[in-house]
């Protein structure tokens, strides 16, 4: 376990993750292209809008990984205390609990009121809507008992192989979409080659924990899905965690629904397409953001993790003000392409993504530098409080400005709920540190 912790503190950890991904972005991010064009052309652009809409529904059940992965990680990042196997038994358990509780009120819903009423999807067949729903969760549900393998990972500073492991989605979602295509499938059954990959992605992740790790994560996993309760408490960490999982993705990926409700399929389908431009970009930060996670809980209280912070903080605004600018210069040629209309304009959408992604990467050392259980009962009321105003002034925004309204509402709300708390925090516990 020590060489483990000692692999996540070398800094050379978040250059190899950032990396590895990096030339995988161009790979993935092409395929993921071709699967976006061949939908379109299959579906329509409108109707990619509804596809898009549903593909997307597990990015708002965050909440349904009960916040086990920062318990965790920290376990495993942490020099054997506690104990990371009942800690790995423990979460398996309450994964699998909670995937079969999404996978359940998918099915209760899609019977009252039906999922074509809640998602406003009147243009397609309610019984094609709902089975297209219950298909995408039921897949969520077991990649939430699969994501173990990245947490593990992660804690043990391997992050570059779980977004190996990760990078396996596109091609398998291409080739679902292909397969759909050829042999004529429905329009919203395109919602699921996505979620298919991230299965077998997962499925990789483990069996790669188990190798890299040192580890007995697989039978640690067959442990947790027995009778008998795991020795292990997980719940101070899991508790606000959970929060935070459950309201983020309420706040910056509720844009989707807010746009079906205020307003038109054109725009939706717009957002859905200069958002999956984003997604790529902001992975790259997200991946050099993860190893910072184990490196701050291995240094946890020190002198050197606040001096860790500020070289972070630093760096990943000057990356994201990098990759932001370039997001924004390639939104309206590649959008256009995609679209297959050498007439659209995505200008500003994609400058307010390219914001987004620098407000995002500013942010991102403070999150992962309040991971104890203290920083994230903190982060819980902040992204509470990011949710309401995110939520309330998209809400406000959309009918006058479009798809722009839902993303310049997430700016405001990140700034001002969770980048500027967490720089206040983490400089009042450094003077606190400082003095005594």
């Amino acid at each position: 376990m020590l060489s483990h912790v000692r692999t996540a503190l070398r800094p050379g950890v978040g250059l190899r993750a950032v990396a590895v991904r990096g030339i995988l972005l161009p790979v993935t991010a092409g395929i993921t292209l071709i699967s976006t064009r061949l939908t379109i052309s299959q579906v329509g652009l409108v109707d990619f809008g509804f596809v898009s809409l549903i593909a997307t529904l597990p990015l708002l059940l965050q909440f349904a990984g009960l916040g086990v992965g920062a318990a965790v990680v920290n376990a495993v990042a942490s020099r054997g205390e506690p104990d990371p196997l009942p800690v790995i038994s423990l979460a398996t358990r309450w994964l699998a609990v909670s995937a079969v509780c999404c996978t359940g009120s998918a099915v209760v819903l899609g019977l009252w009121p039906g999922w074509s009423t809640i998602l406003s999807i009147g243009q397609q067949s309610p019984s094609q809507v709902d089975l297209a729903v219950v298909g995408v969760i039921a897949l969520f549900g077991v990649g939430l008992v699969t994501s173990i393998g990245s947490t593990v990972l992660m804690g043990v500073g391997r992050l570059e192989a779980a977004i190996m492991c990760q990078a396996t989605v596109s091609p398998v979602a291409l080739m679902g979409v292909l397969a759909l295509g050829a042999f004529g499938a429905p329009d919203l059954a395109f919602a699921l080659p996505s979620m298919f990959g991230t299965v077998v992605a997962g499925c990789l992740g483990v069996m790669v924990a188990q190798r890299l790790s040192g580890l007995e994560v697989l039978a640690a996993m067959r442990a947790g899905l027995r009778r008998t309760r795991p020795p292990a408490r997980i719940a101070a960490e899991a508790g606000p965690m959970a929060v935070i999982q459950g309201v983020l993705p309420i706040g910056t990926q509720s844009d989707r629904l807010v746009l079906g409700w205020r307003s038109s399929p054109g725009q939706l389908a717009e957002y859905s397409m200069v958002a999956g431009f984003y997604a790529p970009a902001y992975s790259i930060v997200a991946a050099a953001g993860g190893t910072l996670w184990p490196r701050f809980a291995a240094l946890r209280g020190s002198v050197e993790s606040f001096a860790l912070y500020r070289r972070s903080l630093l760096t990943f605004s000057f990356g994201g003000a990098a990759l932001g600018t370039a997001l924004a210069l390639i939104a309206n040629p590649l959008g256009r392409w995609v679209s297959g209309d050498p007439d659209g304009d995505f200008t500003w959408l994609g400058v307010c993504f390219g914001v987004l992604l620098l407000a995002q990467a500013a942010h991102l050392p403070g999150g992962m530098f309040l991971t104890d259980a203290a920083g994230l009962r903190a982060q819980a009321v902040m992204a509470v409080a990011m949710v309401i105003l995110s939520v309330a002034t998209g809400w406000a925004l959309t009918p006058a400005f479009g798809a722009v309204g839902p993303v310049v509402a997430s700016i405001a709300s990140i700034t001002v709920c969770q980048l500027v708390p967490s720089i206040t925090l983490i400089v009042r516990a450094s003077r606190k540190k400082g003095s005594q």
